[in-house]
């Protein structure tokens, strides 16, 4: 059953069973006029809203900034073998959502106790490029470049593992899934309520022939905006010691000096 997966320990959330997709489409269907307050849609007109919402949310998993959560997983490794598919294509090593992008990632030592994790750096295109010997074989990898093919995408070890011991764990960015049913009963975190209900209520206006109310459009466009500053991250950007000194290792560029004053 897809739901809006979330972290109880950082979000305060609104009943999972006590408001539906149905209740949603519902509510952006009135906002529209598109039915009085005491009707409620046919099953067809469920269905369509269904699919608008769905576009909806295609959408918005293409905008980091709409993405609460990021989910770390694992995944065995296969001695000698450099290449895996993930997604839920044909042949895929991983049965996975393909990632729109990867957060971090790391190689899990499954044979120490306790195990250990080692990050690894992520490569774009032109850094992959740049390796000469794409086939070296050493025991731990050091690099992981992802094409984001499709269905599958593709990602590549490097250098190629020869260990039968190893994980490739991942963090990744892992939007809201689309809905199969109106029944499915939502739960998400604050600011998601209002950011939902008006824009999909924005979306139904065409298919619906109904005008777009200004207040709904601005409510629509302000509650988003509040749902992407509440899932912006921090980014921090690190600097050689060695050009800053032993003592410090954080460089104030606002101030033009070690330290973080």
């Amino acid at each position: 059953m897809a739901v809006l997966f979330f972290d109880p320990h950082i979000f305060q959330t609104i009943d999972p069973g006590a408001f539906t997709v149905n209740d949603l489409i519902t509510s952006a269907l009135k906002l529209i006029g598109a039915i009085s307050g005491i009707e409620t849609p046919s099953p067809d007109e469920q269905m369509d809203a269904l699919a608008r919402l769905n576009d909806m949310l295609d959408a918005w998993a293409a905008n980091s900034m709409a993405i609460f959560q990021i989910i770390r997983t694992e995944w065995p490794l296969t001695y000698g073998k450099q290449v895996y598919a993930i997604g839920q294509g044909p042949g895929a090593d991983f049965q996975a959502f393909r990632p729109i992008w990867i957060q971090r990632a790391g190689i899990v030592e499954t044979a120490s106790q306790p195990e250990f994790e080692l990050p690894i750096k992520l490569l774009n295109a032109d850094e992959w490029a740049q390796i000469t010997i794409k086939g070296t074989a050493a025991t731990l990898s050091w690099y992981l470049w992802d094409d984001f093919a499709y269905p599958n995408s593709n990602l590549s070890l490097w250098p190629k593992p020869i260990s039968g011991t190893l994980k490739l764990a991942l963090y990744v960015p892992t939007p809201v899934s689309r809905f199969t049913s109106a029944a499915v009963p939502l739960g998400f975190p604050p600011g998601w309520s209002e950011a939902l209900r008006y824009n999909l209520a924005v979306r139904l206006c065409p298919e619906w022939g109904r005008p777009l109310d200004p207040v709904v459009a601005n409510i629509a466009q302000e509650s988003f905006a509040t749902l992407q500053r509440a899932n912006t991250r921090p980014s921090y950007l690190g600097i050689d010691s060695a050009l800053i000194g032993p003592e410090r290792s954080i460089y104030n560029w606002l101030t033009d000096r070690p330290g973080p004053w």
